[in-house]
């Protein structure tokens, strides 16, 4: 008998021991300017292991925990700067050091990845969010997927105006058959015919949540399956910590795609509460003044909505104006949101500005 109670209590004793141990959490990630990233975080030591699949770097860093929640990193290579996470769902985080050339900042986003299939897509629609890596630096949209697989996207890409194209918004049809799956990732791999000729490809994760991300070759894009209503829903409201990509000062370059500015990464506390038919916004940046917004849903904004521009029903997709009158386009999704704004400086000169960033909730 004491031979079996001391079996018993060994056995009680590694159980107790393994399971204090926290499990560490993984994420495929994508970063604005095009790296793709497979991240994991091991809350037992507070440290970080990131592969960089772009750049083929890859390494462990260390972390503490600011009182905010925040992560502050210690990189000895100054890739990764600062980070914030709803275990298991998403991370956020502040780099540097990244890109084609390694020298530029970027938002990297991190979801957790659930496994998808091509009858996941079948007969659903999405609202859409990219963060451009160039060329205007933000896009939205809304996606159809018939249930033959056959795709059709409507969006708007306000870049396109310096240009000189008759219209920023854009149609676009994805033959079913480019969509391929991947059984090794659970992932989906896509060939998507560009504007002139040529195609690029995209990498399409799953996650728990149900909305999908997508690491592509102009930067990382967001599909939030179409809410049951346009309007303001009460899960919408809390307090979220934003961390935004904004580059100012930008012109286009001498080659397809390029561009020259100055990038900076920025914080920002965001209060969501209902408002007047819609949404009320408070943005409070770290480094600036606070001002309040009112969130109207996209299909209410005939500068966006319409025949010959955004149709469908994107549904969670809304619009605030911000300080200076500029539209800011922005999409729930599970505890989260994508919010993307641009701006065209002097379009003689073709010189522009643009914003977008990732919200985690706190509350």
């Amino acid at each position: 008998m004491q031979r079996m109670l001391a079996l018993l209590a060994a056995s009680l004793l590694a159980g107790c021991s393994s399971s204090s141990k926290p499990a560490a959490r993984v994420y495929s990630a994508t970063a604005s300017v095009g790296d793709f990233l497979v991240i994991t975080i091991h809350p037992d030591t507070l440290t970080i292991d990131y592969e960089n699949r772009t750049t083929s770097e890859s390494g462990t860093v260390a972390y503490t925990v600011e009182p905010d929640g925040t992560y502050a990193i210690t990189d000895p290579g100054g890739h990764l700067l600062s980070a914030y996470e709803i275990p298991g769902l998403a991370l956020v985080m502040e780099g540097d050091g990244m890109g084609p050339r390694g020298i530029e900042k970027a938002l990297i986003v991190g979801v957790e990845k659930a496994p998808l299939v091509n009858a996941d897509l079948a007969g659903q629609s999405y609202a859409m969010l990219q963060f451009r890596t160039h060329e205007g630096g933000v896009e939205v949209g809304h996606v159809t997927v018939a249930d033959d697989g056959d795709v059709s996207v409507t969006n708007y890409i306000p870049a396109w105006e310096l240009y000189g194209r008759p219209s920023s918004f854009s149609f676009k049809e994805i033959p079913g058959e480019n969509f391929v799956e991947d059984a090794a990732t659970g992932s989906i791999e896509v060939t998507v015919p560009e504007e002139g000729g040529g195609t690029s490809t995209a990498t399409i994760f799953g996650t728990p949540g149900g909305y999908l991300a997508i690491d592509g070759e102009n930067g990382s894009m967001f599909g939030v399956r179409d809410a049951a209503t346009k309007d303001f829903l009460p899960e919408y409201a809390g307090t979220y910590l934003a961390i935004a990509y904004s580059k100012h000062d930008v012109t286009l370059g001498p080659g397809p795609g390029e561009e020259t500015g100055t990038a900076e990464i920025t914080k920002a506390t965001v209060t969501i509460t209902a408002g007047t038919g819609g949404g009320h916004i408070l943005v409070e940046p770290e480094a600036g003044t606070p001002f309040e917004s009112e969130l109207v849903p996209l299909e209410d904004v005939p500068e966006f909505y319409g025949t010959g521009k955004i149709e469908g029903h994107p549904n969670g997709l809304f619009v605030f104006r911000d300080e200076g009158g500029d539209a800011v386009f922005v999409v729930f999704m599970d505890r989260s949101l994508a919010f993307g704004r641009y701006r065209i400086s002097d379009l003689a000169a073709r010189e522009y500005e643009y914003l977008y960033g990732f919200a985690l909730k706190q509350t």
